[in-house]
């Protein structure tokens, strides 16, 4: 199946009044075709998906190009989950439920807003567990998101490689949680990407945070508020932080890795590193 619109649905599902429940796969559209078969080039616009237990939409990695621009999602347990390379996703409106997942690459996030809504993070990127993949060229920028208590804002997993995280607006609702976390779980990289411009707000663990990362690069990034460490490097090193503002309640910079270098950097809390 390729070349196919889907615009100005509004559905409404019967998980009213809405209960969060663990991974439900249900999709409102959703689609899984074989390599040589897949299922490419789905456009969404316009729609409005309420109160549905699983997924508005679903791409499980085959195929690629599904376009969701301009949708809005209330209540929908599972957000949107779309892991085919070459997509894209702009412009939605996210209130409660699930946030974003995709694991593809050359895919772009921008433009969405997310009130409260997120599962263990409001945008997921990667995450792929197929060995030494690389997911590359992911854009994850302009997204304004108010993040729930306990949730991190954006997290790159396994295999997000040359991503561009930047003027991002995230907002801590509680303490706890992180604004932008580089992670690998050991199965791919997570390297060479670009962290800039971002503004995280609120009160997290910390701002930004790396763990078994290396070769990111964070610069012109502000963490105000009361976070209790501006940023937190705990990779594999090397990693470069330039003109960053960081404020923390404990240390501004709590540095655990190796050949991290800090240049131009405001420490404007205790002026710990």
């Amino acid at each position: 199946t390729t070349n196919v619109s889907i615009t100005g649905l509004h559905i409404i599902g019967n998980n009213n009044p809405f209960t969060a429940v663990g991974w439900n796969g249900s999709a409102i559209v959703g689609g899984t075709g074989a390599f040589l078969m897949s299922i490419s080039y789905i456009h969404t616009n316009g729609n409005q998906i309420e109160n549905v237990y699983g997924l508005s939409f679903l791409n499980a990695g085959e195929g690629y190009a599904w376009d969701a621009i301009g949708n809005t999602f209330i209540y929908v347990g599972q957000g949107l989950n779309i892991n085919g390379s070459h997509s894209i996703q702009q412009d939605n409106h996210f209130w409660f439920g699930g946030g974003i997942e995709a694991s593809g690459d050359h895919n772009s996030i921008t433009h969405n807003d997310f009130h409260l809504a997120g599962l263990q993070n409001v945008i997921s990127l990667g995450g792929n567990l197929t060995p030494v993949l690389s997911c590359l060229g992911i854009e994850a920028s302009y997204n304004i998101m108010e993040v729930p208590p306990g949730l991190n804002g954006i997290s790159a997993a396994d295999c997000v490689q040359g991503a561009d995280i930047s003027h991002n607006q995230i907002e801590i609702t509680t303490i706890y949680g992180f604004g932008i976390i580089l992670k690998s779980e050991g199965i791919s990289a997570v390297a060479h990407n670009s962290v800039s411009s971002n503004r995280v707000t609120g009160a997290p663990t910390a701002c930004f945070y790396t763990d078994t990362s290396s070769d990111n690069y964070f610069d012109h990034n502000r963490c105000v508020g009361t976070a209790f460490y501006g940023a937190i490097f705990g990779g594999t090193g090397p990693e470069y932080s330039d003109h960053n503002v960081y404020i923390g309640a404990n240390s501004d910079i709590l540095n655990e890795e190796p050949n991290v270098t800090s240049m131009f950097d405001t420490l404007g809390g205790t002026g710990a590193y």
